[in-house]
């Protein structure tokens, strides 16, 4: 019996227009009515989570910043965080780099630098509580950093999140997006956060069901017995879920759990 569904924000449960699927609130209560509890996964910041579920967000476990925080409704669970020299190194490479905007993320806020008008509208779409200050490194001692991000509008892969790969061997750098990097403490990802749920909830990964698109989701779909990619998902997230869903235009999410819970008579067919 799945207990524990988790999915990914971007690109999976949301449409291109960044539009959650009808009648989803709906469909999360009744889910909850049955003893099954939803988790947003996401590389987004806590404080913007609970932003984009006003009405769900005491119904809805959160998984933030790519796995470096997690909260069950607004109570948090945990937050992994950087050691502040690693912080700072992590920032220095960001800096070597032409063309890259870091983000410093913390479990109180996000902070970025002096930057040009287009980066910080981009980042306010994922980063509701956000600052910007002269400096970054010299935060990196004052708060609890969980993550490190870093903007490429030219394209991260093959670029920028190459160079950070090979400049911090020491820590976690996941490819997020196609202009987006994360680095994270080793070991911290979507995926080692699901199974500390599974921990704490007292689940297998077999009572688990996890739905993503791109490769920040490996770790999450790897937890979870019952794993899906997107149809727009990126291959190598094809290759390595057990089971393919509809794509994010086409409601897939949605469609999978209205099958697998038998909701259609409740909701309607997701179309």
């Amino acid at each position: 019996m799945i207990r524990l569904i988790a999915s990914d924000m971007d690109g999976t449960l949301l449409d291109e227009k960044k539009r959650l699927p009808p009648r989803f609130e709906g469909v999360v209560r009744r889910l909850r009515a049955q003893g099954v509890r939803f988790a947003v996964a996401s590389g987004r910041q806590y404080e913007t989570l609970l932003r984009d579920f006003p009405r769900l967000a005491d119904e809805l476990i959160f998984i933030a910043e790519n796995g470096a925080m997690a909260a069950d409704g607004r109570r948090l669970l945990f937050v992994d965080s950087v050691p502040p020299e690693q912080a700072a190194q992590a920032l220095r490479a960001m800096h070597a780099l032409q063309g890259v905007y870091p983000i410093l993320c913390t479990a109180h806020g996000a902070f970025i630098e002096d930057a040009d008008a287009a980066f910080e509208e981009k980042a306010r779409m994922y980063y509701e509580r956000m600052e910007r200050v002269p400096e970054l490194i010299p935060l990196c001692v004052q708060g609890e950093v969980c993550k490190i991000a870093a903007y490429d509008p030219q394209g991260a892969e093959g670029r920028s999140f190459d160079a950070l790969r090979d400049a911090l061997p020491e820590l976690s750098v996941i490819l997020s997006a196609a202009t987006w990097s994360d680095v994270m403490r080793p070991g911290v990802s979507k995926g080692s956060a699901m199974r500390a749920l599974q921990r704490s909830l007292g689940i297998g990964p077999e009572e688990c069901m996890a739905f993503g698109d791109y490769l920040n989701d490996l770790e999450l779909l790897q937890a979870c017995e019952y794993s899906y990619a997107m149809r727009n998902a990126h291959p190598r997230l094809k290759a390595a879920a057990r089971f393919e869903a509809p794509g994010n235009d086409e409601n897939g999410v949605m469609r999978v759990l209205r099958e697998a819970f038998d909701l259609e008579a409740e909701f309607g067919p997701a179309h």
